[in-house]
């Protein structure tokens, strides 16, 4: 999902239409476990690519080639056994989602 899908998203997402009323009431959905990808730019060629959960944020940066785990920038060398494999997890979740965008446009077979 990207910026420009936002705000359609958020407005479907917090109203329900009530079937006697024609009144709009928010509509809110606890969901536990839930994972948001973020990226600032396009989605294919973005400045950096990020992952949130609840309990964690990993940040890679394309331009300085470093990663945020938590509140700390790090140079992706450096990174520890487990911080590694949190960056791998945020660029396979970004592939995936550039993979599926390119197959619904046709542009992957």
């Amino acid at each position: 999902m990207g910026q420009t899908d936002l705000r359609d998203a958020l407005c479907r997402g917090m109203a329900s239409l009530l079937p006697d009323t024609r009144v709009r009431q928010p509509l809110l959905e606890e969901r536990h476990g839930g994972r948001v990808l973020q990226y600032i730019g396009g989605i294919d060629k973005p400045s950096q690519i990020g992952s949130l959960t609840a309990d964690a944020r990993v940040v890679y940066d394309f331009r300085t080639d470093r990663v945020m785990i938590g509140q700390q920038w790090k140079a992706r060398p450096e990174l520890s056994v487990s911080d590694a494999a949190a960056f791998r997890e945020l660029v396979y979740r970004w592939e995936a989602v550039r993979l599926a965008r390119a197959r619904k446009t046709g542009a992957v077979p």
